[in-house]
């Protein structure tokens, strides 16, 4: 258990943070979601009203009736919601790594000559850049 000097410290900091004080920090921070698109509200079309409705009666049927319709329903949702997100994430590292010349990549045990340290990297800034895009997705 915490001592009391644990508690004030970690009330004391709790303060310092509690996100973007002005104006411009709060604006700034709001649009986070937008950069990627994962924040934006899925419009609920008859497509994807459709996809839901059958992915929970699979649910239903999957589980004998131990989870109901609406139950179901959530968990559709949630399932449909990760699927979207790998696949958002999956276009933005073939977006990424679409500049890269990966004529030369192999597994390990095949490659007989290394690429030559420009490509490397090349490969190696971009692969930076892709983790630090998919970092996005961690905060979500």
């Amino acid at each position: 258990m915490a001592s009391e000097r644990q508690l004030t410290a970690n009330r004391r900091n709790a303060q310092k943070s509690t996100g973007p004080k002005s104006r411009a920090g709060k604006k700034r921070s709001s649009q986070n979601a937008h950069r990627h698109g994962l924040g934006a509200r899925i419009l609920m079309d008859s497509d994807w009203i459709t996809k839901i409705e059958v992915l929970a009666r699979e649910i239903v049927v999957s589980t004998a009736g131990q989870i109901d319709l609406e139950q179901a329903r959530s968990v559709a949702r949630a399932q449909l919601e990760v699927l979207r997100a790998r696949s958002i994430s999956t276009v933005v590292v073939k977006q990424i790594l679409a500049g890269c010349d990966r004529s030369g990549w192999t597994a390990a045990a095949d490659r007989a000559v290394p690429p030559d340290e420009r490509e490397r990297d090349r490969t190696a800034e971009a692969v930076g850049h892709a983790l630090s895009v998919l970092k996005v997705f961690d905060s979500i």
